[in-house]
């Protein structure tokens, strides 16, 4: 199944596609098989439904980025602060039994933080993994990018702009990682 990550002013919602509860008639209207406020629907621009069930919301603090890396979940605020947290999946079947619909679930049950660590001193703007190794990149508006391991240990800090820094990439042709800064370098 799919998941679904948003970010508000300072809650972290996760949500994960849920497919069992809608009708679409025709004219275009949703008829819901129970009233649960918890999903919620979007629409793709090809007219395609797809339905999102909230499976956890944590107050996180003014997260600024949040992605997916490793099976881990990787937040920046706008202090400097890295999180990671892992999703905790319960077994809900009990004993291996099926449940009343015939279908084996594994629901999420909470979000696990499992680290929380000031490795910038002002907004954490990008993170991203480096393919085929264990290490993560953050650049921050501090004008500075960190290397980390995947524990959230400060590995390495690249320094060089004038500025703060606003995106970065990582060219897998060349094994260089980009950045862009706000000082136009």
């Amino acid at each position: 199944k799919k998941i679904l990550i948003a970010l508000s002013s300072n809650h972290l919602y996760i949500f994960e596609e849920y497919d069992e509860w809608i009708k679409y008639d025709r004219k275009k209207q949703l008829k819901q098989k129970n009233q649960n406020s918890s999903l919620y629907t979007s629409f793709t621009t090809k007219g395609l439904l797809t339905t999102f069930k909230l499976i956890h919301q944590k107050k996180t603090g003014t997260p600024e980025i949040a992605k997916w890396i490793n099976e881990a979940l990787y937040t920046g605020n706008s202090k400097g602060i890295l999180s990671i947290y892992m999703l905790s999946y319960n077994d809900n079947n009990n004993n291996n039994k099926e449940d009343n619909n015939n279908n084996n679930k594994h629901e999420p049950i909470h979000l696990k933080q499992v680290l929380k660590q000031s490795i910038h001193t002002d907004i954490i703007t990008a993170i991203i993994n480096l393919p085929d190794t264990d290490y993560i990149v953050t650049a921050s508006m501090d004008r500075t990018m960190k290397i980390l391991n995947d524990y959230g240990q400060v590995q390495l800090t690249l320094k060089g702009h004038k500025k703060g820094i606003v995106a970065i990439d990582y060219s897998l042709q060349y094994r260089y990682i980009i950045s862009a800064s706000i000082d136009h370098t």
